[in-house]
């Protein structure tokens, strides 16, 4: 049996909502990366609807140094904002 195996900096979990916090301090998020959030959001609200537990809203939250500065384009995948 195949089981996803998927690893965050920080999650805070409220009865709705789950928020997935990535931090990067030495380095950029790349588009792969960011590919992958899109899928964790949909697998983790797949896998609740599979285990009949109530539907949760996922965002993604980013911490990044002041030096960085994403681009647009990595910017709108963080629906919960970025912080530096």
């Amino acid at each position: 049996m195949n089981y996803l195996k998927r690893t965050f900096d920080l999650c805070v979990f409220q009865p709705n909502d789950i928020i997935i916090i990535e931090a990067k301090v030495a380095q950029s998020l790349d588009t792969s990366q960011m590919n992958e959030f899109r899928l964790d959001k949909k697998a983790i609200r797949v896998l609740h609807e599979k285990l009949d537990l109530p539907a949760v809203n996922v965002h993604l939250m980013g911490l990044v140094s002041d030096s960085y500065s994403p681009s647009l384009d990595t910017r709108k995948n963080f629906d919960a904002g970025i912080i530096t």
